[in-house]
């Protein structure tokens, strides 16, 4: 944070005098807070890189205007002095400088030829625009975590109670002690619910007992299947508890009983029905199946109908079944609901009373016919 604030509110130190001016100013045009103020492409920088290693200012103030310095004009190729000692010159001669007459620095006035850097107007420092949004966002950031810290500190996972060795120091080796939530101790025991529930009632009472607390049996939901019977659904408490606590153990009770549907009543003939009609029978749709199983189907069973008698299965959306009546005397019919797998108990019984076939009296001789 500090560096990025560094870069943003400060400006470089200088390079060495020793290094020529021009050369500073390429250096410091390079690094500019200000893209504006910086070399336009990396075709621009080598121009003017090339052209300071031949003594050429005017060409290379051309490529990058950096290289100026505050205030100053270009000049015309021809009137540049030569501020780099060109190939083979001897070094140690004393670099010149520009004229004062090439050069326009205000009410300063003209620059000698012992002009330094330090002599120069510096550009009055400039707060970048990014300050204030950037301490904003670092201010928000550190909110943030601040209240994450807090509330893992002051809410922990699973109600523990964090390890008073913790340390805001970093320590060299980590502390091997486990903290107080997680260890039993002498007067309490560990009850992992995890492992109790599925689990046949009996098997979690007598091992829960072992361990030095009570257990009360509490019946809850009924089954879904038979397997389900008998099985723990529930340990209340867990986690560490102090021995001799009353630890309720909830298992699965029996399956619920499905209830018996309405007895079916006759739609059609009506009755008595006369020997070889067709017996239609009809019943409510059954709605009483127990919660989390759905109506899956009927059977219907009818007795004393000759032919028709038997069992016959019927599908979750039919109320009603035709049969023909072809025996004479009582039809008895009822029918079982299926939820799912599970049948009903048998409705009640409808009975049907059935007539002979009537005959047709064969016809009398008359006498003196």
């Amino acid at each position: 944070m500090a560096i990025a604030m560094a870069q943003i509110n400060e400006t470089p130190p200088d390079l060495p005098a020793s290094v020529p001016e021009p050369v500073r100013n390429l250096v410091l045009s390079c690094i500019a807070k200000s893209p504006s103020d910086r070399p336009a492409s990396a075709a621009n920088l080598a121009r003017a890189a090339q052209a300071l290693r031949r003594g050429d200012v005017a060409s290379a103030a051309s490529a990058v205007p950096g290289i100026l310095p505050h205030g100053a004009s270009i000049l015309p190729s021809d009137a540049a002095t030569q501020l780099l000692p060109s190939a083979g010159a001897n070094t140690a001669a004393a670099t010149t400088v520009l004229p004062a007459a090439g050069l326009g620095f205000g009410a300063a006035g003209a620059v000698g030829a012992a002009a330094t850097a330090e002599e120069l107007d510096e550009e009055p420092h400039k707060r970048s625009p990014w300050t204030i949004p950037l301490i904003v966002i670092v201010a928000i950031l550190a909110i943030g975590l601040i209240a994450m810290l807090a509330a893992l500190f002051l809410n922990p996972r699973g109600g523990a109670t964090p390890s008073p060795s913790a340390s805001p120091s970093v320590s060299a080796t980590p502390s091997a002690t486990p903290t107080p939530s997680a260890t039993p101790t002498a007067n309490t025991v560990n009850i992992d619910r995890n492992a109790y529930v599925d689990r046949p009632f009996e098997d979690v009472q007598a091992e829960l007992e072992a361990l030095g607390v009570s257990v009360t049996l509490v019946e809850g939901d009924a089954a879904g299947t038979e397997e389900q019977v008998g099985l723990v659904s529930d340990v209340n408490p867990s986690g560490n508890v102090a021995k001799g606590t009353a630890v309720k153990v909830t298992y699965y009770t029996e399956m619920a009983s499905i209830p018996a549907p309405d007895a079916p009543t006759v739609k059609s003939p009506a009755t008595p029905v006369p020997q070889g009609a067709t017996v239609n029978v009809q019943w409510p749709g059954y709605s009483k199946c127990p919660a989390g199983t759905a109506l899956s189907g009927y059977t219907v069973s009818i007795a004393g109908a000759g032919g028709s008698d038997g069992s016959f299965n019927v599908n979750a959306g039919t109320t009603n079944y035709q049969f023909a009546a072809d025996s004479t005397g009582p039809i008895t019919v009822n029918y079982v609901a299926y939820c799912g797998s599970r049948n009903s108990d048998p409705s009640g019984d409808l009975t049907i009373p059935v007539t002979p076939t009537p005959t047709t009296p064969s016809p009398t001789a008359t006498p003196g016919g």
